[in-house]
Order: C-alpha cells, then structure tokens, then sequence
C-alpha cells in the first residue's frame, strides 16, 4: 500500500467517509512584512501522507492513511531553533523535509458584547485536558477546510456554539465576507448537528459574529498555496504553533453578538452540538468568564458561569484553577489581554 497520497486525486472523496483529515507538510515559512505584519505561508504537496483516524485506514485504489499518531512527532527542539532564527532576522522556515508539521487545525473564542468568555468545558471521558476550559477547536475534517483554514474557526463555532434564541430557532454564525455558499453549508451543518444531538427547533436564522483584531504578536496573515504557487486563501488571525505535536492552529478571537444578560434572562442559550461515535452527545457545560475574572491574576482560581442545556444546569457558579484552560484557549487569551 502506498501511504503518500496525491491531494488532488483522493482527498475530495475522504470527507464522506471520516471525521477528520491531516495531512503532513513540509514547506512552512514565516516572516515580518513590516507594516504589513507577520506572514506565515504554508505551501500544500502534490502528494503527502494523510491522517483520516488514529489508525490505518485503506483508502482504495492503492492508498492507505497514515495513523494520526505518526503525524504529531515532538518538534520542540527545532521549533525554538527556528524561532530565534526569526528574532534574529525575521524570517524562518519553520517546516521542511526533515521537520514537517500537521495541517491543520483551529476554531474561535468567543466573547458577549458584556465581556464574558464563551467556554467549553472539557469532559472526563476527552483524551486530553479531563475538566480544563477550551474554546470552540477541533481539526479539519475535509480538503477545504485544509485549503481555507477559515472553514475551520465558522465550523468548529457552530457546531460547539451553537445559538438558540427564546422561539427555538437556531441561530446559524454568519461571519462578515462569509459568501452565501459558505453560509449555506453552515446552514445544513446545523440541521445535521440538530438531526445527531436530537436538538429541537423550530427554524434557522442568520445571526452575524465579527473577528476581533487584536494586534498580537501572535496575529500573522495565513496564506495557504498549492504547489504551483498559487493562492488557494489568504486569513488573519492567531496562528498558534504546537511543536510538542507538530501542529499548527488557525485562530481568531469573536465578538458574539448578544450578552451574558440574554442568555440569564432566557432570551439565548448556547448549545453544544458535538458528538463522539456517531451521535452520541458529548452534552459538555458552556462557561461563561468575565474578562475581569481573568485580568485579576492575584487569585489563584477562576470563577465561571455553567449552563447545560442537555442536564438543565442553569447559572451555577464554579470555580476553577487559573490552569484549567488548554494551551490553545491559553493563547487566545493573552493574545486578547
């Protein structure tokens, strides 16, 4: 079987089949623009090793994936090598050949119009993080969202996110520049999550998200090109390096437009959509944390807002450890603060 698989031959046919898709990439540079900010373009293969599980998979017509496993080898070493390249002369190669990273991977954190943080919490049954508080992230789970790491951040915010306003209706993020094509497939990605969690509802209705510009450190231009040179998409946004897995996440901070009052006094509530095996419901707590909660860093824990529309929670108060976020929900954060 032969495990490097050209994209543009199998690819399309994966999103069918399984819930994620990897792949491995080996040209990833990074530099300053000047006052044009921090550039990160990541050139696609013809051809690559491709993660669709944790196992093998046959792919038919020859091909087999690769178990995800293989693809997340510890790069930290030759990370921070790079990166102090980059201070030094602000531009680096941060992926080749010898050292290739995973793509791709992202989603958004979002935050009410009254400043709270929109979280997640992390069930005992997650392979990573038991109990820690996340943002809506999750990997791609076809070639498009490889192409437009953009798809990656609406996707994971409305499946995780999900909106319902006080008559049932859910209310589908329609992020600004969104095309109607791309809209509409959130439209049906929200049936689809509504079909699996047996979500009632009576209808579907837009309901505008805008990114935030943060002007971090962290913020690059994403530009993802095929191995002709061609732009296949261009985003700004947080792109968060994890080279203990070799993996790259596309990030973007969201204004969610309704407060933490609409959602106490019953006017929304946020849903999690996100299965595990099938359509068994992952029925995870929405937190909600004011921003001040987490600028006041002489305490030693966080307190939270729970709700869960699947138990019936409603306005209970937790605390958690300042630890308690995953790394990725860490660096939107400060990348916010």
């Amino acid at each position: 079987m032969i495990n490097n698989i050209p994209l543009t031959k199998i690819m399309p046919k994966l999103s069918d089949l399984y819930d994620i898709c990897l792949i491995e990439v080996s040209d990833i540079t990074i530099h300053n623009a000047g006052p044009h900010g921090q550039i990160c373009e990541i050139t696609l293969p013809e051809e690559t090793r491709v993660a669709v599980s944790n196992g093998v998979v046959d792919l038919g017509n020859g091909y087999e994936s690769t178990p995800r496993k293989e693809l997340e080898q510890n790069r930290t070493e030759w990370f921070y090598k790079q990166m102090n390249e980059y201070r030094e002369t602000e531009e680096t190669q941060i992926a080749t050949q010898d050292n290739p990273f995973r793509f791709s991977a992202g989603g958004a954190l979002g935050i009410t119009t009254d400043g709270y943080f929109v979280f997640i919490e992390r069930d005992q049954g997650a392979p990573t993080y038991k109990g820690y508080l996340t943002a809506a992230t999750g990997l791609s789970e076809n070639m498009d969202a490889i192409y437009d790491p953009s798809k990656i951040v609406a996707h994971e915010l409305q499946e995780e996110l999900t909106l319902l306003d006080e008559d049932g209706n859910i209310c589908v993020w329609k992020h600004e520049g969104m095309s109607d094509e791309d809209y509409a497939l959130m439209e049906e990605l929200a049936k689809l999550r509504a079909e699996k969690t047996e979500l009632d509802y009576s209808g579907i209705i837009p309901h505008e998200v805008t990114s935030i510009d943060i002007g971090s450190e962290n913020t690059y231009i994403l530009i993802v090109k095929n191995s002709n040179g061609d732009e296949l998409s261009r985003n700004k946004g947080i792109v968060n390096f994890d080279p203990a897995t070799s993996g790259i996440d596309f990030l973007n901070i969201v204004k969610l437009d309704f407060s933490y009052e609409d959602v106490k006094s019953g006017k929304y509530r946020v849903v999690d959509t996100e299965t595990f095996g099938g359509n068994n419901r992952t029925e995870r707590n929405i937190v909600y944390v004011h921003k001040d909660e987490l600028l006041n860093s002489s305490t030693k824990s966080i307190s939270g807002i729970v709700y869960n529309h699947w138990t019936g929670t409603k306005s209970k108060e937790k605390e958690f450890d300042r630890e308690m976020f995953t790394p990725v929900a860490n660096e939107m954060i400060n990348a916010y603060m």
